[in-house]
This record gives structure tokens, sequence and C-alpha cells, in this order.
């Protein structure tokens, strides 16, 4: 009956060590899924506006037409013009009042519905200067 049981142990040992090594696979491969379902638009960027559904903002275009993806400093003066015609364009910018330069959807939904417009040119821009 001596001889039983070390090949008991035995038995024991290598189905912990299956059942452990099979553990470590399917994590691996669980992680290796949920890694490869998030496109790099879903991942957040680092001081990056949230302003986009994704929770990732991408700068397109830093030259005219100033429209959705721009980033530029003359898209301040459209955002400071949508303020003063009571928008809300959220809490980005250095001041925390929504203007920070960056043609995100909330300014584009800002543009669209208080100005009618989504694509800017500078004849448009310097008619805004005026204004605010």
């Amino acid at each position: 009956m001596k001889k039983a049981l070390p090949k008991a142990n035995k038995n024991i040992q290598q189905t912990s060590l299956v059942i452990g090594v099979l553990l470590m696979l399917s994590g691996g491969i669980y992680l290796l899924i949920n890694r490869a379902k998030k496109s790099p638009l879903q991942r957040k960027a680092p001081n990056s506006t949230n302003d986009n559904p994704t929770g990732y903002f991408r700068c397109t275009s830093n030259s005219y037409p100033l429209t959705f993806g721009t980033c530029h400093p003359d898209v301040k003066i459209i955002q400071r013009h949508l303020k003063s015609l009571g928008a809300v364009l959220g809490s980005f910018g250095s001041a925390i009042d929504g203007i920070d330069g960056r043609f995100g959807v909330l300014t584009l939904k800002a543009a669209q519905a208080k100005l009618g417009k989504a694509s800017f040119d500078r004849t448009d821009v310097e008619a805004l200067k005026q204004k605010v």
C-alpha cells in the first residue's frame, strides 16, 4: 500500500501542473484578445482633450479651412465667439472654459447650432474677430 501513495501524489502534482499551465495560457489569450479589440482610436492619448465620444482627440490639420479635427490658434477666436453666444464647449483649455484651439465635437456642434457652419475660412475668422 505504501507504493500506491507516491503514485497518487505524482498524479496530483501532474494534474495541478496541467491546470496551472492551462490557466496561464487562457489568461494570456484573454489579454491578447481584449488588447486587440481596442483600436488606437479607443485608447486615450496622454494630455488630449476629451471632447470626442471615444475619449480621444486627434489633430488632423493645422491650417485653413478650420473644420473638425483642426488644431489652430484661430480656432480659439471661433470658440470665444461661440462662448459669447452662450455655447457650452466643455471644460478644456488653460482656463477650463472650453477654449483650447482644438476644433472638436463640442465646437463643431456649437458652430452648427449657433452659426450654421461647420467650416471656417480666413474671412469668416476675421469677421468673428471684429465681433469678439
